[in-house]
């Protein structure tokens, strides 16, 4: 799996071929990064790369029962045992229910390669 530094520094290198605008999307799945890492990340982002815009993305699971929610996407819900749930997620730039997409958006989903944001000291 590739770390999320190499995805945003090789992905960067195509941002200025692009005219349209451009981001790198960070799927975070479940993950809570530490705010430190994550601000050293965006810093080394800004600094080494090219990238016009990062965005980190995470996912979450709400329970259509009892309207908990939990971050990572997930086919119960943990509080109350529903399996009536649906995931909530970024697509095309916002956040919205899974279950309102295509067929298409919904197979891109289960290829998205879903990392921590983990920075060495």
């Amino acid at each position: 799996m590739q770390d999320p530094i190499d995805k945003v520094t090789r992905e960067g290198e195509l941002h200025p071929m692009i005219k349209a605008g451009a981001i790198t999307h960070v799927w975070m799945g479940e993950h809570k990064p530490d705010p430190k890492a994550l601000a050293s990340f965006v810093m080394k982002t800004f600094r080494h790369t090219e990238n016009a815009q990062v965005a980190f993305s995470p996912e979450f699971t709400i329970c259509n029962e009892c309207s908990h929610m939990e971050r990572g996407l997930s086919d119960h819900c943990e509080l109350c045992g529903s399996e009536d749930v649906d995931g909530i997620t970024r697509v095309t730039g916002y956040f919205t229910r899974t279950s309102s997409w295509n067929a298409g958006k919904r197979g891109e989903l289960k290829d998205r390669a879903r990392r921590p944001v983990e920075m060495p000291a």
